[in-house]
């Protein structure tokens, strides 16, 4: 199945049109989908207009479905794919948001089949003359040639014509016509209650929108904002903007408990900004003199705790981490480059059917005589303990009262040997103790206070790449 995946935005919004292609390329490369940008496509009309010669084009390029995505959202999920979604006989897969007792259809982010129905139906919206300066422009034009104004929220449709209003729905094209979860257009008035897949921030004035995408893509790739000047002084500015119009208000209002309400949500937004400008220059400082270290040793799932002369690894945004990315996937680094990997406690949770995946990219990264260390959960006494309950073999995460969780993995150290050999390792001998990590042993010590005590111990093990 050909997806193929963009989106649309010129020297004015290329900002926030940037972090949205950013995350639409990694969305894309997670599942094997082409992405193409087509910003060179221009017409008399306002910009919004232009995503209908966009998916016309890629049509002709010969994609079977396009998948577009509004400049001003971005995904913040890349586990659930859309491929999934698609069902014989719908063609146009989007959100229709339900608030104010209406339901408004979003053309923000929909998914559209290559077919002569669909061709059809963007040559009408292209066509739809009246609503080319209307504010909300092709989505004005969709309400009319559906026939679903009519279902719009009551604040919604003065915006439109009497005529629109009554016109009743088209039948055959909702018959084509898939509603998609909010979590794939997940916007502020309308936000989802399952995990966001689609973070749209519809509705919200620019240095809202700007400020909104940056706070989310820290926790994507904080590696983005790396030489990213124009982007932090922006945000900035932005925030001291927000700031400036928050005392504003609460100078006009001046009512009991206003300074905090409506200071609040800017006073957040200014200490993320401070620590977006300040704490990133000295993280790429670190990262800088970690590049000429003679040797690289790699801290993988590092946590809270950081290492010296380790680059940090993990998926949460901490201060110490260098690289927030998953610690199975190491793309940044070529090939026999790294001296040394810790990896305490993140075995465990991989599933076993990726196992191996994991294994070899860490191999991938070793020099020759590079070394790996490694710690799991010690299957042998987690048995021990739950024998004496009447149970089976407990999960690396639960408590010696709960139940094991689907997606870990156990280990006992022939096990952990069989699988470092298999991907390549030959000198595999007993570790020493772990550096970091999610230590769960009962001597480890995280932020100076000692763990719960476990009624397991961990198993260290050294494997070297020869």
């Amino acid at each position: 199945m050909n997806i193929c995946l963009t989106t649309y935005f010129d020297k004015n919004y290329e900002l926030m049109g940037n972090m949205s292609w950013h995350t639409i390329k990694k969305y894309a490369a997670t599942f094997g989908y082409a992405c193409e940008l087509i910003n060179t496509l221009e017409s008399d009309r306002p910009k919004s207009w232009n995503k209908i010669l966009v998916i016309k084009a890629l049509f002709e390029r010969g994609h079977d479905f396009v998948f577009w995505v509004d400049s001003d959202a971005m995904f913040v999920n890349f586990k659930k794919d859309i491929a999934y979604e698609i069902e014989d006989g719908k063609d146009l897969y989007l959100v229709q948001h339900q608030y104010h007792g209406g339901c408004m259809p979003n053309f923000g982010i929909f998914l559209i089949r290559n077919c002569l129905g669909m061709r059809e139906l963007l040559d009408q919206l292209w066509n739809s003359n009246d609503y080319i300066n209307h504010p909300w422009w092709e989505n004005a034009a969709f309400l009319d040639v559906a026939g679903l104004a009519q279902f719009l929220p009551k604040s919604s449709r003065s915006q439109l014509k009497s005529s629109v209003l009554q016109k009743k729905a088209d039948a055959s094209l909702q018959s084509k016509t898939k509603y998609l979860s909010t979590a794939w257009n997940s916007i502020p008035q309308d936000p989802a209650t399952s995990p966001v897949i689609i973070q749209h921030f519809a509705g919200i004035d620019y240095g809202g929108r700007l400020i909104g995408m940056a706070q989310r893509m820290t926790a994507i790739d904080l590696t983005y904002f790396s030489g990213k000047v124009k982007l932090r002084v922006v945000l900035l500015l932005y925030g001291i903007l927000k700031m400036y119009q928050s005392v504003r208000v609460y100078i006009q209002q001046r009512t009991p408990g206003s300074a905090l309400r409506i200071l609040k949500p800017f006073l957040t937004k200014l200490r993320f900004l401070k620590w977006l400008t300040i704490t990133r220059i000295t993280r790429r400082k670190r990262l800088n003199a970690l590049i000429r270290y003679p040797d690289s040793k790699l801290n993988l799932g590092c946590g809270r705790i950081n290492l010296y002369g380790f680059i940090n690894i993990d998926e949460w945004p901490y201060p110490h981490v260098h690289y927030v990315q998953s610690p199975f996937k190491l793309h940044n680094f070529k090939s026999g480059t790294v001296d040394l990997i810790i990896a305490n406690h993140l075995l465990d949770k991989v599933p076993p059917e990726t196992m191996s995946v994991a294994l070899k990219e860490w191999y991938r990264v070793l020099k020759p005589q590079g070394r790996l260390n490694v710690s799991v959960v010690d299957s042998t006494d987690m048995g021990k303990a739950h024998q004496e309950k009447g149970r089976g073999i407990m999960n690396s995460q639960s408590s010696v009262d709960e139940e094991p969780r689907k997606g870990d993995s156990f280990f006992n150290r022939p096990c952990l040997t069989t699988l470092l050999r298999e991907v390549g390792f030959k000198k595999i001998t007993e570790g020493n103790k772990p550096l970091s990590g999610n230590v769960l042993s009962n001597e480890a010590e995280v932020d100076g206070k000692a763990k719960e005590e476990r009624p397991f111990r961990s198993l260290y093990v050294e494997a070297v790449k020869e």
